[in-house]
């Protein structure tokens, strides 16, 4: 058995890999295409001047990104809007998680609101009440997150 892969020349972007036994003849390449002779792991390593070439780690937390063969760096393909879409969706996520907190029944329990003062009542309700207006940002990366009100 001998390991082949096809490659796209210009970028090195491995775009089929296989084993095929010796007495078959080495595969073809289509146009633009060039036929390596070796074990490759595509997704993970690209041809450069012959060889094989790990790509980098994914930058932490790119969650998006996708490695870009021609330039050699990790890309985050989304648009402008895209990226503004996915940060509101993050910060509607984190504000409904802290809702739910407030509304446990161990936090919003009758008897523990009738043994709170006015003043910590308050408190929670101003707090709840902003949780629900973060939304109202104009930038969801600045937001500034109310604190939570003790007991």
């Amino acid at each position: 058995m001998a390991d082949y892969a096809i490659y796209d020349v210009e970028t090195g972007e491995i775009k089929a890999s296989m084993s095929i036994p010796d007495r078959h003849p080495e595969p073809e390449a289509p146009d633009g295409c060039a036929v390596f002779v070796g074990a490759t792991s595509p997704g993970r390593t690209y041809i450069e001047g012959g060889e094989t070439v790990e790509i980098p780690p994914r930058p932490e937390g790119a969650f998006f990104h996708i490695f870009d063969y021609a330039t050699r760096r990790w890309i985050d393909p989304r648009t402008d809007e895209q990226r503004v879409e996915q940060a509101f969706a993050a910060l509607r996520a984190e504000r409904d998680r802290l809702l739910r907190e407030v509304l446990d029944p161990s936090v919003s329990n009758p008897l523990r609101w009738a043994a709170m003062t006015n003043r910590q009542r308050a408190a929670w309700a101003a707090y709840r009440r902003a949780l629900l207006d973060i939304t109202n940002t104009k930038d969801p990366a600045s937001v500034v997150w109310p604190k939570r009100p003790k007991g």
